[in-house]
């Protein structure tokens, strides 16, 4: 089975989690941990008790959000467990994609998926136009 993890400094990881519950449904295999939020437990005791309930044959895939940030950092070690990857940096739809996708995964494969993910990061440019118009014009 994969699991994905999201770790993050604050409730970012709770709010990606419940995006893409909205977009794609169930998530059951998905789970977070906030990091230095208030009422929670220490980073390090959140880690532990996740990684305590994963059967060591599964996959675990973990996005962070800042690469070299304390998260991050934390993350590392786990890293020597098989079958786990550490993504630092994250959007939704690289979440949503590796998430869904059906096949083992693969350090290729993820490296494919970040890079697709990468493309979708742009500014996105309106040309102006300096002519006078009013709404009517948009209105066939």
């Amino acid at each position: 089975m994969r699991h994905i993890l999201i770790a993050t400094h604050g409730l970012l990881a709770s709010g990606a989690r419940s995006t893409m519950e909205f977009l794609i449904g169930n998530v059951d295999n998905v789970d977070y941990i906030t990091a230095y939020v208030d009422g929670q437990k220490p980073i390090n005791e959140q880690i532990e008790e996740y990684f305590a309930k994963i059967p060591q044959e599964d996959e675990v895939v973990i996005f962070t959000d800042i690469k070299g940030g304390s998260v991050n950092q934390k993350m590392i070690p786990y890293c020597l467990r098989e079958n786990t990857f550490l993504v630092s940096g994250f959007n939704l739809a690289v979440l949503i994609e590796v998430t869904m996708t059906p096949e083992k995964l693969t350090n290729d494969f993820l490296k494919a998926k970040i890079e697709e993910a990468r493309e979708q990061l742009c500014l996105v440019e309106i040309e102006k136009n300096n002519t006078e118009e009013n709404d009517d014009d948009f209105l066939l």
